[in-house]
């Protein structure tokens, strides 16, 4: 028998960023003379069953993120839904370990009290058009340029966060809104062997979303769009990455909540190697990452979790290419940062 294991399902991650009012002896946030605005960003520790999660992949695993040089967010105000205010990091005042900075707007335009915001990560990664606000997965992020590369999720990792002005200083928080896909395949052929591209193919249904948009003036203003039955990753400009025996290649890309992942939905895994050759793991249902992360209900959006792809979750594929062909490990499912102990097997039939 083979198994699929799920180790450490923690709850929907946020990203929290905390700011308060202040005097200058402790100054968080503050409107300076030049009319710059500045917010001191706080990644916090995991509270309340929530997760802390980070701006930007940087460690060997891909389960830690840190704020970056250069981070910058967008903030709209509902009476100017389609004008940006920009907030960039300042470089100096990245803490140590990563988890605070200030981020600052030189030309901050302060709204009304009663105005609504709306926060977006990456900065110019969404459009606006007709209230709504959209982001599309860039192509950068089905592309890696070398083995446990991180660097092209940076531009992906959409974040979104809204609350009414009035409130702002008492805490900005995002909610991640993409999910992590790692493909880890061992090679234990008796040489080495390049891969040129992964795939990860629902044969039956298109699953995959790629788009998510936030709609300003609806009830129900979150939407996912799932138009796609795989995602293709790229390894080095299709040239390919070069694994020796028993070592591994650690893949990653990112997707968004696309459509339903069915029952009776059948996945597989494909390589394409540098002699031109597809191996192919063995299907396995939907089913049973359905019956693997039925934990509940979201709650924010009260949809039975399990039947999508979970924002804010690291998808871990497992696989060892033999002399025929890919053998299917399992998968592993858990927040983006490590938050639990809840271990759990779901055997394959």
């Amino acid at each position: 028998m083979k198994y699929i294991d799920f180790l450490g399902i923690a709850p929907f991650i946020a990203l929290a960023l905390g700011v308060s009012s202040c005097d200058k002896n402790d100054a968080v946030s503050q409107e300076s003379d030049n009319n710059a605005f500045i917010i001191k960003a706080q990644i916090g520790e995991a509270q309340d069953n929530n997760v802390s999660s980070r701006a930007t992949v940087n460690n060997a695993d891909g389960k830690s993120f840190t704020w970056q040089k250069d981070d910058k967010f967008d903030i709209y105000f509902s009476s100017s839904s389609s004008v940006k205010q920009v907030f960039a990091i300042n470089n100096e005042t990245i803490a140590e370990n990563g988890k605070s900075a200030d981020f600052v707007c030189e030309n901050f335009n302060k709204p009304s009290d009663g105005d609504k915001y709306y926060a977006f990560y990456p900065n110019n990664g969404f459009t606006y058009s007709s209230g709504a606000y959209s982001f599309t997965l860039p192509q950068s992020v089905y592309s890696q340029s070398a083995n446990n590369d991180t660097e092209h999720l940076k531009s992906g990792l959409a974040m979104v966060a809204t609350g009414n002005y009035a409130d702002i200083q008492a805490g900005l928080k995002f909610e991640q809104k993409t999910s992590l896909f790692r493909i880890g395949v061992t090679n234990n052929r008796a040489a080495s062997v390049t891969i040129k591209s992964l795939k990860i193919v629902s044969t039956t249904y298109a699953c995959f979303g790629n788009k998510y948009t936030y709609k300003d003036a609806e009830k129900d203003a979150e939407t996912y769009e799932g138009s796609s039955k795989e995602v293709v990753l790229t390894l080095n400009g299709e040239t390919g990455i070069s694994v020796n025996t028993n070592e591994a290649l650690k893949a990653y890309t990112l997707t968004v909540a696309g459509g339903e992942i069915k029952n009776d939905e059948l996945f597989h895994i494909e390589a394409v190697l540098s002699d031109g050759s597809t191996v192919q793991s063995e299907d396995f249902f939907g089913s049973k990452i359905n019956e693997g992360i039925e934990l509940g209900t979201d709650p924010e959006t009260n949809d039975p979790i399990g039947n999508h792809w979970l924002p804010g979750y690291y998808y871990d594929f497992l696989l060892d290419l033999n002399e025929v062909g890919l053998d299917f490990k399992g998968v592993t499912i858990s927040s983006f940062t490590d938050g639990g102990s809840n271990d759990f097997t779901v055997e394959i039939q």
